[in-house]
């Protein structure tokens, strides 16, 4: 089951900002050669300072990002349990986390999904 949450961080300017979180069952990556894989336990977690306004960044987590290196990634989408689109992911990179305990994560631009 999807599972959806919300927090508040403040930030350095003291502005509020939310950051939504999905937990999802599934996730399918969808290769530009037209392959498709399925992983389980995927988390996205909103990125609080995307480059662009409008465009809301996720952070990828449970899905290898030797993928990206592997082969080219056209998108990415979290999936529900009766396999309807939660987030579908596009411009996908790697994050590379500089700290010991950080983690490396793959990191893409939302785009609309065709389910409402």
């Amino acid at each position: 089951m999807v599972k959806i949450t919300e927090t508040e961080i403040t930030d350095v300017d003291g502005s509020i900002k939310k950051i939504r979180t999905i937990e999802a069952d599934y996730a399918r990556v969808e290769h530009t050669d037209g392959t498709v894989e399925e992983y389980s336990d995927c988390t996205a977690k909103e990125w609080p300072w995307p480059k662009t306004e409008n465009r809301p960044e996720w952070e990828l987590f449970g899905i290898p990002v030797t993928l990206l290196v592997q082969a080219a990634i056209k998108s990415i989408c979290l999936l529900s349990e009766n396999q309807q689109v939660v987030l579908r992911l596009m411009e996908i990179t790697v994050a590379v986390r500089f700290s010991q305990a950080g983690e490396d994560c793959l990191r893409g631009v939302e785009v609309p999904t065709e389910n409402p």
